[in-house]
């Protein structure tokens, strides 16, 4: 193969995205942990049997308003700012049913990718977005939940790339729209200050995939100083990560005002089936009498692969206070992986949930 077929192909190799957004107005400024959270604001995504508490209707919106993304990896600097949504919902409360309909954005907007070396160069722009949405139910009677979640997936990339020998400059295209279709089940139990709650998502069913590439070659000097050859063939499509088979446990401590949440993740890896991520998050939340909240929290990886504290982790710190009827907060997030590849993501996020 050719130079420039194996630096294609490294290129899009590494175009997967991971960053970590704040999710839900409390957990997400708890190191992402609410399983078995006493008042949850993202029941959908954490434990939908947590919706049976609530005795408002509501609305909630949730957004990470600025994120600011670097990676590194094998010589290539990728790097995005964006603005994007995370959590939106609504909630009926009914007198047998609470039923809540959510969309929630994993990833948005526009990565930057830039690559070099003594013969060649490549820039490529991908736009991604990686989004959840469904509806859950949960029993009034019984603490147990069903969920029907769809995941979508949509990413496109444009490349443009320039080698010193042969002349030559490439220009690169590949898109991929992803949607699958999943069942998620979960409980909870509540024992006077002490919470255990649960939630399983099958590996669901792949309903629609279509995926293209294509990378167009132009070539001035070869093998005559006058010719110019133009080429175009299939390229390999965009890599991403899906999410599959999930597992969730939590613990809840509450007692006078303070309340310390701990949740265990099982995330299947999307190389092999029943090989799992093992995830842990920590977090802490202070309430005041007159409503006002403080709120902290760290989740890290944990494995053979993890040598040190901090190699994959996200930790988030914010404030949270009630007006009437609206909760509002505020806070910032960090997220750091050093892994195959080198990345972390920095940024504010606000949140707002009405009850009526």
């Amino acid at each position: 193969m050719k130079w420039w077929g194996v630096f294609l192909l490294s290129t899009i190799s590494i175009t997967a995205f991971g960053q970590e957004l704040p999710i839900g107005l409390r957990e997400g400024l708890l190191g992402n942990s609410g399983v078995a959270l006493t008042t949850s604001t993202a029941a959908s995504y954490y434990n939908p049997s947590l919706l049976r508490d609530r005795e408002d209707n509501s609305y909630s919106i949730g957004g990470s308003s600025f994120s600011s993304m670097k990676l590194e990896s094998s010589g290539t600097h990728t790097s995005s700012t964006n603005i994007s949504p995370s959590y939106v919902s609504s909630i009926l409360v009914g007198d047998s049913l609470v039923h809540e309909f959510f969309y929630l954005t994993l990833a948005s907007g526009t990565l930057w990718s830039e690559s070099q070396n003594t013969s060649t160069s490549y820039t490529n722009a991908m736009n991604i977005g990686i989004s959840r949405f469904g509806y859950s139910m949960a029993f009034r009677s019984i603490p147990f939940a069903m969920q029907f979640l769809g995941r979508y997936t949509d990413a496109s990339l444009i490349g443009y790339g320039e080698g010193q020998s042969p002349n030559m400059t490439f220009h690169q295209q590949a898109d991929v729209k992803d949607l699958a279709v999943a069942l998620g089940l979960s409980g909870h139990a509540r024992f006077k200050s002490y919470s255990l709650g649960f939630n399983f998502i099958t590996r669901g069913l792949k309903i629609y995939k279509a995926e293209k590439g294509f990378t167009r070659i132009f070539v001035q000097g070869s093998p005559n100083p006058n010719d110019y050859i133009i080429t175009e063939k299939s390229s390999a499509p965009l890599s991403i990560s899906e999410e599959r088979q999930s597992l969730k446990i939590g613990h809840s401590f509450a007692n006078n005002g303070h309340e310390f949440v701990t949740d265990s993740f099982l995330v299947e890896t999307p190389e092999a089936e029943n090989t799992y991520n093992f995830y842990q998050s920590f977090g802490y939340m202070l309430t005041s009498q007159n409503g006002h909240q403080l709120m902290t929290g760290v989740r890290h990886a944990l494995g053979p692969e993890i040598k040190y504290f901090g190699q994959d982790i996200y930790a988030s710190v914010g404030y949270s206070w009630k007006t009437r009827g609206l909760r509002s907060s505020f806070g910032v997030f960090y997220n750091q992986k050093d892994l195959n590849t080198q990345y972390s993501v920095v940024g504010l996020n606000f949140a707002s949930e009405f009850s009526y």
